[in-house]
This record gives structure tokens, sequence and C-alpha cells, in this order.
């Protein structure tokens, strides 16, 4: 079977299913494939997604898929707490299975054509990086498509970057996840999330995500694996913190794999190759968080693709959108990460203390460098302190500052058109 299209794009997550539907949109003749055989199965995520990105999503998430709201993130390190609010630690739950069929539905209404047990086996090229066919398995058979663009939203194992020969991982770059949805937990804070850092983890963290007042997706990443993934999950049960919470909790799906917490390869764009989402290391840190920041990034990548489909120009201003829109975002997030692999090399006791510092945000990443020289009973106090002095009206002002800025963010955009 032969089909000619103006765009293929590989990988049926947020990413994808966003630039299919930006593609089609556009008028472009769109084929989005997905080698699963049911979108958002299985589900590899702890599925919170962060209120503060709301504002640059390209279209409106309907209330029923907001399954959870929690009013911010508990960070946890030995037997000290941060509790963070306002409107950058707000977060909804959804649910992947339900969510990224609404997702790929948006594709699909905009005029995309989805392919579900379609896999991409190989290019052929024109010219280095440019794909003149790619060659398909949908239901064990063979299909050959003609794109003028190829969109890989292939995730952190990109057969696009693997068939460009362009993937390239770093040392560490691919992180583990091992979690399970858990049911009848004694939650202490069910309205919170919670982030946990210690020693039942070499390079990594643990989190609890609500999903209602008696469930959560239960986790723990890592990267640098000194044993196996299930060995890390069973210490951190082990912490004083989630013995009460887990005391009568039951497993009742896994929702571990892996993904990139470094770049798996240089560029977004290749010829006629353009790279979102986890495939284009799109997403924050040290959170890894990625389900928003997919979906506004392949919404740019289709809409770039569209203008240059129409005029031959567009791929070159993909990054520099990605940047005009999230770019002090992904900037911290960078940030962070260099700094955590850092601190995780530290090796002494008050590494955890830093990297509660860290993650909760509470002083400036240039702040944690200068506290590295500080002795662990002066962390543990001004920690101790901040929480003392932190008061709601801090999240309060947060909250007006970021509005503030998204506000004046919009009128940017609009007086550039």
């Amino acid at each position: 079977m032969n089909l000619d299209y103006d765009v293929l794009v590989v990988g049926a997550g947020p990413s994808g299913s966003s630039a299919a539907r930006a593609c089609a949109k556009s008028g472009l003749k769109t084929l989005l494939i997905d080698k699963r055989q049911e979108i958002g199965c299985p589900v590899n995520c702890a599925e919170g997604i962060s209120k503060y990105l709301f504002p640059f999503l390209p279209f409106k998430i309907p209330k029923e898929h907001l399954i959870w709201t929690t009013k911010g993130m508990e960070f946890w390190a030995e037997d000290i707490t941060i509790r963070r609010m306002g409107v950058m630690w707000q977060c909804y739950t959804v649910n992947r299975k339900n969510f990224d069929k609404w997702l790929a539905s948006l594709a699909t209404n905009a005029g995309a054509k989805l392919m579900i047990n379609t896999e991409l086996v190989d290019f052929e090229f024109r010219d280095k990086y440019v794909v003149d066919k790619a060659v398909l398995r949908s239901d064990g058979k063979k299909v050959e498509v003609k794109p003028k663009v190829v969109i890989s939203a292939d995730g952190y194992d990109s057969t696009v970057l693997r068939l460009l020969g362009e993937y390239h991982p770093k040392k560490d770059a691919i992180g583990e996840i091992y979690s399970w949805e858990m049911h009848n937990m004694n939650l202490i804070s069910p309205e919170f999330e919670q982030v946990f850092v210690g020693d039942f983890t070499d390079i990594g963290y643990a989190y609890v995500f609500p999903i209602s007042r008696s469930k959560a997706n239960v986790g723990v990443g890592c990267v640098n694996l000194k044993k196996p993934m299930e060995e890390y999950f069973k210490e951190f049960l082990e912490i004083p913190e989630m013995k009460r919470q887990v005391k009568n909790a039951v497993k009742i799906e896994d929702k571990g794999g892996k993904v990139n917490v470094l770049p798996i390869t240089e560029k977004w764009i290749y010829g006629n190759i353009v790279l979102t989402g986890d495939a284009a290391d799109q997403n924050l840190k040290p959170f890894v968080e990625g389900i928003l920041p997919a979906i506004i990034c392949g919404d740019i990548a289709g809409k770039n693709v569209g203008r240059y489909l129409e005029g031959g120009k567009g791929l070159e201003n993909y990054e520099y959108e990605v940047k005009k829109m999230l770019g002090p975002l992904f900037a911290q997030s960078d940030s962070t990460r260099e700094l955590v692999y850092e601190l995780f090399d530290m090796k002494e006791p008050k590494e955890y203390l830093l990297l509660l510092l860290l993650m909760a945000d509470v002083t400036a990443i240039s702040r944690i460098y200068e506290l590295e020289k500080a002795n662990y009973n002066t962390l543990r106090d001004m920690i101790l302190s901040w929480n003392t002095w932190h008061k709601q009206t801090i999240a309060g002002i947060q909250e007006y500052l970021w509005y503030k800025y998204v506000e004046m963010k919009s009128l940017v955009q609009k007086e550039r058109g």
C-alpha cells in the first residue's frame, strides 16, 4: 500500500497528537501513527499537570479530565517538610488513558488520519536528513508513505532518531521510573503532591501524586542504577513518612517506564524532520514534567510545519517560537538539572538538604552554590527558619506576579500578530 501525505507524525502521545491537530487545522493532509494497540496504554507517568502552564495551552482542557486537584506540593528530606502553595505549585491529576485518547480525537476531528498498531520501520532518503519515503508496518502489513515533513514525537527511545543515525543519549540520559497506582492509602496530605529525596535512591527522587483521598500514583525515579528499581521502591516505602501511608495499600496498576532526563540528540530539526516532546527533551526538570510542555511544543511544531509547507519558510522559526513561549522555564530546567547531578555527587549528609532547597525552589540556583559551603546544622536551621517565616501571603504574591507575566506575554504576542 502506498500513501501520500503532507505530514507523517510518529507517536500519538501528547506532543504527537497536538502536532497532528495543528497540522490538520493548517489544511495539511496529516497521518498520525502509533505502534501501540490502544492510545494511552500502557501508562508510564505520574499523571500530574501544573496549573501555571494552562495559559500557554492551544486549547482548553475539559473539567472532566481534571480528576483531582492539589493545592500545592510538599517536599520531604529526613524529618523536614517544605510545603509550597500558590499558582506555581497547584496541580491536577489526569487519567492518561482517557486524556491521551481525547488528545488524539482533537487531531482526528481536525482532519488527521490516525493509524494505531502501526510502527515506523525504515526511511528512504532523498538527501541527507531529507526523508523521501517512510516504510511502516501496520497490522502486520507493509505500508509506504511519501511525506513532505516528518514530525518525530516518539519519545526517549525515538525510532526516527535511530533511523537518522542521530540517537546519541549521554551517560545517565535515560531515567527509569518504578511506579504503581495504589488504592486504600492513608494519605498524609491528599490535597498535596509529595516529593521525597533521600538515600533510598542513588540519583533520583520519589513521589506520591494523589488521585483521590485514598488513591495515588506512588513511584521512584532513578538514573545510574546500582540495583533493581523494585528494591529502591521497597526501601522508599519503608521510610517512616511512607510506612503509615501504605500500611493497608494495594497495588492496582503498574505505571512505570523510562524517560530522558538529558537530551538524546543535538538538534530539533534535521532536514525535513522536526522533533517534539521527549524526543526533543522538552520536559521540565527536576520533575521531568512533560505532558503540558509536549502539548504546547507540539502545537508550535505543527503550526511551523504548516507555514513551511505553505510558503517554504517556518521550520527555522520553530525553536525560536518555543523559546519565546517557554524559554525561561527551559533555561531554569537546564540549570536545575545540572545542579541536581552535581549535588548527588557530594556524598555528604547535607546533600539531601540542598536538594530539598533546590526542588522546593526556596532559594535562587546561584544561592545553592553558595550554600554548598555551609555545614549541615546551618542548612537545617535555615530551612526550619524559612518554614516558620513563609506564609500563604507569599504564595498570593507569586500568583499575582505570575498572572501579570502571562497577561504581559499575551499582549506582546497579540501585538506581533
